[in-house]
């Protein structure tokens, strides 16, 4: 019979009432937690009735970043920086229109609109043919570790009564490789089924990001407004260090490397000898600047993990909201991208605070563990250096969960309008429910999507050093090449960062879906979904199409 669902089409089941070991295919058999059940009103995202969620927070980051705008006005108008003496923004405009108006500046605008149109069909190749792309990157991956590890430990053994080669090392590391061909060999033979979920997973991915192209804009936006806080940043730490102190003379010297870091001097942060101006002993002393300066270094960290948790929460709200309203009997909403940009910003806002604050406290410990451990191996205190060493990979570990925690913390966040906290109860539940899913769909994900950046960006530069041939320009210039590796990287680790984001976004929804629906078969996934789980299930069969699924 046929079942129809408020918010979904109607699907056709040949048994409509499923034992529960039908069921068991979809689960990891790990239970924590207890599943959801169905809600008949339940529509996937939460649109209205949200609440502001940990306003305390909130509160503490725009003070944090106006005291930190107080400072910067303060040092704008007493600091003394001697370097922007010697450059204005005239001088390097005239250089840039010099720059584009020569060969260099034709390979360029060629290269940047080839990488554009290289970064779509990209796009679209995973869309159709992710199965395909992610079996292609594990045995390019099982090839390249198997011969790596072969290489390595062939030439370990054959130095191995030499002084100054590390055979041991040598074949560790050889040995590390073919762990890994061991590794990949023994997921594409034995996880086949979460091969192909992630290949589905991805494919929606792909389709939800077409599908709401606003997200240009959202992602141009925090694009802008991270580029415009580093300019901020570093000019108002130029003119804080500058700052003359009282009662400290310049220093005697017409060297122009000493002019230029004359504020620097003044204020205790650089020692230079009369006698040898040419050396500089760089020093950090107690002052007051040098605990604006640790300031600064806290305020760095919290407002650039911040504006990464608004994208990542504007991406997922984006994609959450077009899985769960494909369905013509929904209400469609109006700029989805851009009222998930304002719901983040607005009443998700203390959400994305507390979040950002927590990574970046622990990027200032491991900087300062970095730092410590730099000066140790200076001293060559191995003792120390091996302590900090440990403490820095245990740091590592820790950024790396808080990381994956704040990811999904954050879809929910988006999807529901949950505080942090309650969205990371959410998502260690549902990791305890489906870990397998989870772990493997994000890190096969996040390494397919690696693969396909590099490929792009070594892509572009081949293209740039045939086309300058082809112009008859003779080999490309070095700083042309850095300009285009590095605009092309950001251009396209900001695609695969979307992607991944709208990967574990749909994951998500996926899981909620199959878990709130399953008792009943009413589900919001399209037809490439619904055929991974009749696939999973084995049992089932879906007779009605999707009307989305183009």
């Amino acid at each position: 019979p046929g079942i129809s669902h408020p918010t979904c089409q109607t699907i056709m089941y040949s048994n409509p009432t499923p034992s529960q070991a039908q069921y068991q295919a979809l689960d990891d058999k790990v239970s924590y937690g207890k599943p959801i059940e169905y809600d008949e009103q339940w529509c996937g995202i939460k649109r209205e009735d949200r609440s502001c969620r940990d306003c305390l927070f909130a509160l503490i980051f725009l003070i944090a970043v106006g005291v930190f705008i107080a400072i910067s006005i303060y040092a704008f108008s007493a600091g003394k920086p001697a370097i922007f003496k010697h450059v204005s923004a005239v001088g390097i405009f005239e250089k840039w229109v010099q720059l584009m108006s020569n060969k260099d500046g034709w390979i360029l605008f060629w290269s940047f609109l080839f990488a554009f149109a290289v970064a779509l069909l990209w796009m679209e190749f995973m869309k159709r043919c992710t199965s395909c792309f992610i079996y292609v990157t594990l045995c390019a991956g099982i090839l390249g570790s198997g011969i790596g590890g072969i290489a390595f430990i062939v030439y370990g053994i054959q130095k191995r009564g030499s002084s100054s080669h590390n055979s041991i090392g040598l074949i560790v590391l050889g040995a590390g490789f073919l762990l890994t061909t061991l590794i990949l060999l023994l997921a594409v033979c034995f996880m086949r089924s979460k091969i192909q979920l992630t290949a589905a997973l991805m494919t929606e991915a792909c389709r939800g990001m077409q599908n709401r192209s606003g997200l240009v804009l959202v992602i141009t936006f925090i694009v802008v407004l991270l580029a415009a806080f580093i300019i901020f940043f570093v000019a108002s730490t130029v003119f804080l260090v500058s700052i003359p102190a009282k009662g400290t003379p310049p220093h005697p010297t017409n060297n122009t490397l000493i002019a230029s870091i004359e504020g620097l001097s003044s204020n205790g942060f650089v020692n230079v000898d009369p006698n040898n101006p040419t050396e500089l002993n760089i020093t950090f002393k107690p002052s007051t600047i040098r605990w604006f300066l640790l300031y600064y270094i806290l305020i760095l960290f919290w407002v650039i993990e911040f504006l990464i948790a608004l994208y990542q929460t504007s991406v997922a709200g984006s994609i959450a909201s077009w899985y769960f309203s494909r369905s013509p009997t929904v209400e469609q909403e109006s700029i989805p991208s851009l009222r998930s940009l304002g719901r983040a910003m607005t009443k998700s806002f203390g959400s994305l605070a507390l979040g950002s604050l927590i990574i970046a406290i622990v990027n200032i410990i491991q900087a300062i563990a970095r730092k410590a451990e730099e000066q140790a191996k200076k001293e060559g205190n191995m003792l120390l250096r091996f302590i900090l060493c440990c403490f820095l990979c245990c740091v590592g570990c820790v950024k790396h969960i808080i990381q994956f925690i704040n990811k999904y913390s954050f879809i929910y966040v988006a999807m529901y309008g949950e505080s942090f906290c309650g969205g990371a109860r959410q998502c260690f539940n549902l990791l305890g429910r489906n870990p397998v899913s989870m772990i493997f769909t994000d890190h096969i994900g996040g390494f397919v999507i690696l693969v396909g950046e590099i490929f792009g960006v070594a892509l572009v530069i081949f293209f740039s050093v045939v086309l300058s041939y082809a112009m008859n320009h003779g080999v490309v210039s070095f700083p042309t090449i850095f300009i285009i590796a590095i605009v092309v990287f950001v251009v396209f680790r900001i695609i695969g960062q979307t992607v991944t984001v709208s990967l574990d976004t749909t994951m998500v929804c996926y899981l909620e879906d199959i878990e709130r629906n399953r008792t009943s078969g009413r589900y919001f996934a399209s037809e490439d979904l619904q055929e991974t789980i009749q696939d999973e299930s084995a049992k089932r069969s879906l007779t009605a199409p999707h009307p989305s699924a183009a």
